[in-house]
């Protein structure tokens, strides 16, 4: 059973992970949620250091449950939506955690579909995982570290999209790698 006062900072936090739905369903040109981004988003929250309190799957599906239960949350034609009268406080929320929402709502609201939420969030999770060895991470490291967990993704097309993606984020400062020259800067078109 759910014990508000256990959970009393974890429920706080998770009304930020339903501001950043809202705010993304709101704007016309986001990505519209349904349950692999409402996962991301929290994935991603989390990574920069909000405590939603969910170390596994099975406790983002316990969230997901929780929130729809109370109502606070409502799936529709697969996607997700917050309820109507839904509002927050955000002055109730410290510094830190208005910056990582904020963070997080830019990040999605750049964001085309659900493969391009993979990759970026593939990207992320091995920049982490090179970063805890390595002082600084390339280009290229993060690449071939990519490719030899999925398989998949050793594409042209998806070596192409890893760089720019990569390139990106260490522009808009998620992530901080060292440029290599790759074969998209080989490519005239």
């Amino acid at each position: 059973m759910f014990e508000k006062k256990k959970f009393a900072n974890k429920t706080k936090n998770w009304l930020l992970v339903l501001e950043i739905i809202k705010c993304l369903n709101e704007s016309e040109y986001s990505v519209r949620v349904d349950c692999v981004i409402f996962e991301k988003i929290c994935c991603i929250l989390e990574r920069y250091g909000t405590d939603l309190g969910l170390n596994s799957s099975f406790k983002l599906k316990k969230m997901y449950t929780i929130l729809s239960n109370d109502n606070m949350i409502h799936e529709k034609d697969g996607l997700i939506h917050v309820s109507g009268d839904f509002k927050i406080d955000i002055n109730k929320y410290s510094e830190k955690d208005k910056r990582n929402a904020n963070k997080t709502y830019r990040l999605f609201q750049r964001i085309k579909d659900v493969s391009q939420v993979e990759m970026i969030t593939t990207i992320l999770y091995s920049y982490d995982q090179l970063i805890q060895n390595d002082k600084t991470v390339t280009e290229d490291q993060l690449y071939e570290y990519i490719i030899d967990w999925k398989k998949r993704f050793n594409t042209l097309e998806n070596e192409v999209q890893t760089r720019e993606l990569t390139r990106y984020l260490t522009s808009r400062g998620f992530i901080s790698v060292d440029y290599s020259m790759g074969i998209k800067d080989n490519l005239i078109y």
